[in-house]
């Protein structure tokens, strides 16, 4: 299950005992302060780059983020019938965290660099070629909010999400848009005779890829023969030139 996160954490040891220390979670205002907090460290590094009704934008919508798939998993959790609504909450706190905060401020300054250089070698196969920078900052952060939160969603809370979040954003189409950047990548990749190009096939190799280009860590959850496999070393395989 998406909620769950598939990892392991292992009892510590005790001589390591005495230097635990309980962090804590950050409430509901403190995230957003760390949020804004991250955005300035953007606004300083590229400056005039990025337009600061964007960045402002891009930290409303992680924040809403973070509460949207957190009330998720607490749904889910009390769906399961396993346990009381206190417990649902406190477990749904873990479910995002300030890694995945950084995760979207990572993956959008990786895209607008990306995009850049599309640009510069007049790429035109990709739409941001053909779209003024306003509609790129807000293609970068459409995307780098699905890279971060969407993907991970079933079929059903991906549906809420884009609800909650809303269906577009300026003049593009939150839905649209993802279909768009996995096409493109999908098309440069060279696929050998008999590989059909499904929806599974192009999301995990579209993420595989982002991640690789972002140093992100990937976990890929899936069903026998929902093209786990096969896209890592398609993107292995291309990413070596073969």
């Amino acid at each position: 299950e998406w909620v769950k996160g598939s990892y392991y954490v292992h009892k510590l040891h005790p001589s390591l005992r005495s230097l635990l220390w309980n962090y804590g979670a950050l409430d509901h205002r403190q995230e957003k302060n760390y949020i804004g907090a991250k955005m300035e460290m953007i606004a300083v590094e590229h400056g005039s780059e990025i337009d600061s009704v964007h960045l402002d934008v891009l930290s409303q919508k992680v924040a809403e983020s973070q509460g949207i798939v957190r009330e998720f998993a607490e749904n889910h959790y009390i769906a399961t019938g396993m346990f009381l609504k206190s417990e649902a909450q406190l477990l749904s706190r873990s479910c995002v965290s300030q890694r995945d905060i950084q995760r979207v401020f990572t993956v959008y300054t990786w895209l607008l660099k990306t995009y850049q250089k599309f640009k510069d070698h007049e790429l035109t196969s990709h739409k941001c070629c053909h779209e003024v920078d306003e509609t790129i900052q807000q293609r970068a952060i459409l995307i780098s909010l699905a890279i971060t939160y969407y993907f991970r969603l079933n079929s059903a809370y991906r549906e809420k999400y884009v609800e909650r979040m809303g269906k577009t954003y300026g003049s593009l189409d939150f839905e649209q848009v993802l279909e768009d950047e996995m096409d493109f990548y999908m098309n440069e990749i060279r696929l050998p005779p008999g590989i059909a190009k499904t929806k599974a096939l192009k999301e995990n190799l579209f993420c595989i890829i982002a991640c690789c280009c972002t140093k992100l860590p990937l976990i890929i959850v899936g069903e026998p023969g929902s093209s786990k496999t096969l896209s890592f070393n398609l993107a292995a395989a291309n990413f070596k030139g073969a």
